[in-house]
């Protein structure tokens, strides 16, 4: 598969090299081939000598290319299904002219490449906000299609998962790069990339033939600014103390939003890291005033929040109660940490502390709804244990009666106190 780099200027992209490790619009193009473990056999022009082929000084081959092959090959990877769900017939001939689809499109398209030809974009549906910003991590859907196919033969829809990366990095085709670089988020575009910014002058067997010109449909999901926070890790520990509080709060939200779209996409983990730096930050930042410090008690009543919640999602019900009562000490009504708190406490079995905490929280949100089913799940799990200790107790009494008289109910020094309440519900 063809090795891109980004940043590479359109002369040396003429001269694209071959790497055992190669990008094909992104690595999940290379996972999915290796599942399949098909072989992929190629017929030479003509006949090679083994022993040139074995001695130092080697030997040159051509490789006939069977088009069909490539065709056939592409519709193993994905479900027929999902691949009739991403049709595009913009792809096929163009309708009432003689122009082949690509150069029809690319009439009611903008090059992107300065004059060179090289990638061209339409906008299909407008997005909003800033356009994304130079190493920023973008999350994004595409289809890639080839001219004359209206099938798609790589996908993010049909491997139902967004594609994540950060541009300027070599983790993209150099034309896909380009295209997502002009977006706003929630945009959708139509991007035509020539073979000179997408797989080159041998293509990517067996699913991209030689010197193909690709089409890319992408929406952009989302886009996450890292740089400010980055910028801010660059600092040496010994210069950060002179950093404003300012300066410093940019460095937190760059960090407390990029947890939050990582939230989003399920990558908790990942985001508990980013919440749990961001409140590092603030926690050893040097406050000048009141106002510095009402700033700092409002954002790190959000990360610890958003900690709880996190920890919770992750089964880590401790620290969630940890990170809820920190909360709720900046803000003893904060409804969504409350909701963390019983949570947690459900999950460990302290049913009476989770009932006072999330009747707390239903005092001060009445129409909450999770707070009510999670309320609605206590409950349950309660009747659920009270039904089982009954059952258990029922066992016990059985297995003695058949071996010695039975006994009374009443209490004797031995038996523990969760014993005595069993038999006190079974009276």
């Amino acid at each position: 598969m063809t090795n891109v780099g980004v940043g590479q200027s359109s002369d040396m992209m003429e001269n694209l090299e071959i790497s055992e490790n190669a990008n094909v619009a992104n690595s999940d193009l290379e996972d999915e081939e290796e599942e399949h473990n098909d072989d992929f056999t190629v017929t030479l022009k003509q006949p090679i000598d083994l022993d040139d082929l074995c001695n130092e000084k080697g030997c040159s081959f051509e490789v006939e290319l069977d088009e069909e092959g490539y065709s056939e090959e592409q519709n193993n990877y994905f479900n027929p299904d999902d691949v009739y769900r991403n049709l595009d017939d913009s792809c096929l001939q163009a309708d009432d002219t003689d122009e082949t689809s690509y150069d029809y499109l690319i009439s009611k398209s903008t090059d992107l490449s300065d004059g060179q030809g090289l990638v061209f974009k339409q906008v299909l549906k407008q997005g909003s906000g800033t356009v994304v910003p130079p190493s920023a991590y973008v999350t994004f859907h595409y289809n890639a299609y080839m001219e004359m196919s209206d099938e798609p033969f790589d996908s993010t829809y049909m491997r139902n998962r967004s594609e994540r990366k950060r541009l300027g990095t070599g983790g993209l085709l150099p034309g896909l790069e380009l295209g997502l670089a002009t977006m706003k988020k929630g945009e959708e575009a139509r991007f035509i990339v020539r073979p000179e910014m997408a797989y080159g002058k041998l293509g990517a067997p067996p699913r991209v033939m030689p010197n193909t010109t690709i089409l890319f449909k992408v929406t952009l999901c989302n886009y996450v600014d890292y740089s400010q926070a980055e910028d801010f890790d660059n600092i040496p520990e010994t210069e950060r103390g002179k950093v404003s509080f300012d300066q410093l709060l940019v460095a937190v939200n760059a960090n407390r939003e990029a947890a939050s779209e990582l939230m989003k996409e399920k990558r908790t983990f990942e985001a508990k890291k980013r919440y749990k730096k961001a409140v590092r930050l603030l926690e050893n930042c040097r406050l000048q005033n009141e106002e510095e410090e009402k700033r700092q008690k409002a954002v790190l009543l959000k990360l610890y929040t958003n900690l709880c919640i996190a920890s919770n999602q992750l089964g880590e019900f401790k620290q969630a109660i940890t990170f809820s009562r920190l909360a709720l000490g900046y803000d003893p009504g904060n409804t969504k940490a409350l909701y963390a708190l019983g949570k947690a406490k459900l999950n460990l079995g302290d049913f009476v502390e989770a009932r006072t905490v999330l009747v707390r929280a239903q005092h001060l949100q009445p129409g909450n709804a999770d707070i009510v089913n999670l309320l609605r799940k206590l409950d349950q799990q309660q009747k659920a244990i009270e039904l089982d200790e009954k059952e258990l107790y029922r066992r016990m009494m059985g297995r003695n009666s058949a071996s010695q008289p039975a006994k009374s109910f009443s209490t004797t020094p031995t038996e523990s106190s969760t014993f005595q309440e069993m038999k006190a519900k079974l009276v």
